[in-house]
């Protein structure tokens, strides 16, 4: 079993796998490359997604899955 993960640990968690899942596709979707591009924190230096909506995106979707616990 794996460890607890803080919010962004897990958010990191959920970006690996969504690039190894295009990878493994041929990286030939333009939807999930336009998504993770999305996701991306090594735009900003702030650590930040570099669509600023998807964190909050996140946070609603961790705040439910958390209330359904």
């Amino acid at each position: 079993m794996l460890g607890a993960m803080d919010d962004q640990q897990a958010y990191d968690a959920m970006v690996e796998f969504l690039d190894a899942y295009w990878r493994r596709g041929g990286m030939h979707s333009d939807d999930i490359a336009i998504l993770l591009g999305g996701l991306s924190r090594s735009i900003w230096t702030n650590g930040r997604p570099g669509d600023a909506a998807m964190w909050e995106d996140w946070m609603i979707a961790v705040n439910k899955v958390k209330g359904a616990s």
